[in-house]
């Protein structure tokens, strides 16, 4: 199932490596008061057991895709992944914090496993 194999990758992404976090650090300093403004309810919304909106699993269910294509692209050279995964998870619409605490919120909770894979499969 392509839905178990994309939501396997999400949990081996759990946490993308620091270096990726690292460039979302840099990229988005000129926006770090707005930034740390949108970051706050999300991270305030997960660690209160609140559901993500339906407009952020869609997000992440699309980044989540994307991510997943570039991780399994062998034209792609290892030392471009990163950057090509981190471009995907901003074209899709969040950056790379919200994207890791969706990624460690869906490990903890079943119910927002389920709503991404349903929102994943919609994706192909």
């Amino acid at each position: 199932m392509v839905i178990k194999a994309i939501l396997t990758a999400a949990v081996g992404l759990a946490c993308i490596p620091a270096a990726f976090a690292q460039a979302a650090d840099t990229a988005q300093s000129a926006t770090s008061a707005a930034a740390a403004t949108s970051a706050a309810p999300a991270a305030a919304a997960s660690a209160t057991g609140a559901p993500y909106s339906d407009e952020a699993v869609q997000k992440y269910a699309k980044a989540l895709v994307a991510v997943n294509k570039v991780q399994v692209d062998t034209t792609v050279a290892a030392a471009d992944k990163q950057a090509k995964m981190f471009a995907a998870v901003q074209e899709a619409g969040l950056d790379a914090q919200t994207f890791n605490q969706m990624s460690q919120a869906m490990q903890a909770d079943p119910a927002l496993a389920q709503r991404i894979q349903a929102a994943t499969a919609a994706q192909h």
